[in-house]
């Protein structure tokens, strides 16, 4: 216990309770930050109806722009967030990448 500015004791937490809790709140900032980069994007939304809606499974990129009407680029670059972020997972077949939800929680 130490002495505050105004007379009172406080508490003052050893510096291996302070690394313990700036770990933590670390791990938490980076689940923070994928969340937000996950919700963050009218495309990855569209993205994820189609992953994750009922009976989907696998959807090659060709289908997720015809069914989504976005942009190649833009499904391509969404879904390389997607998958660097565990959330889908492909799958190559040759020249053909296909994509599906990554349902396996970690």
């Amino acid at each position: 216990m130490v002495l505050g500015q105004e007379g009172r004791q406080r508490r003052v937490e050893e510096p291996a309770q302070l690394s313990g809790k700036s770990s933590q709140l670390r791990g938490i900032t980076t689940h923070m930050n994928t969340l937000a980069e996950l919700l963050s994007s009218r495309v990855k939304a569209e993205i994820f109806r189609l992953m994750f809606g009922a009976g989907n499974g696998e959807l090659h990129v060709r289908e997720i722009e015809r069914r989504s009407g976005l942009a190649d680029a833009t499904v391509r670059q969404e879904l390389k967030r997607l998958t660097r972020l565990g959330v889908v997972e492909p799958r190559r077949d040759g020249n053909r990448t296909y994509y599906h939800a990554n349902t396996i929680t970690r």
